[in-house]
């Protein structure tokens, strides 16, 4: 009787234990070699283009994260009011950042949606508040970076 001090127990929660720590092992790697989503929560550099104009806008952004909400503030992308910034808010869900600022501009908003890229995020943005074809309407493409 050779099982009846308990060996094959012990060789099973040793097995056990080894493939947990291998387990272990396996998604610390994969969590090194895919990291999760950054943390929107900071200081970032953006650049935008409008779909009507060859033009790169850029400027400064700091985001203020508190759960799924952002909240902070944007550099005024037009060139010829450096100094003015706005107020921004939104989410950040699944990957996804959703912003809207207001552009002073006879309630004009544009709206961010983004996604995560890399170590950034990219995606499209919109003026709402007006209809297309008005002086304000404008789109494009928005991108975060640190």
């Amino acid at each position: 009787m050779a099982d009846s001090d308990g060996g094959w127990f012990k060789w099973a929660v040793g097995a056990i234990i080894a493939l947990l720590g291998a387990g272990g092992g396996i998604v610390a790697l994969i969590t090194y070699v895919h990291p999760g989503p950054p943390n929107p929560d900071g200081s970032w550099r953006y650049e935008m283009q409008s779909d009507g104009s060859p033009d790169k806008l850029r400027g400064s952004l700091e985001i203020v994260v508190s759960g799924d909400r952002v909240s902070g503030s944007m550099s005024n992308p037009d060139p010829q009011k450096p100094n003015e910034t706005s107020a921004i808010e939104g989410s950040f869900l699944n990957n996804a950042l959703t912003l809207t600022r207001n552009t002073n501009q006879s309630g004009v908003f544009q709206k961010y949606t983004l996604r995560r890229e890399g170590d950034g995020f990219a995606g499209r943005f919109e003026n709402i508040g007006q209809k297309k074809g008005s002086y304000y309407y404008d789109s494009g493409s928005f991108n975060l970076h640190r």
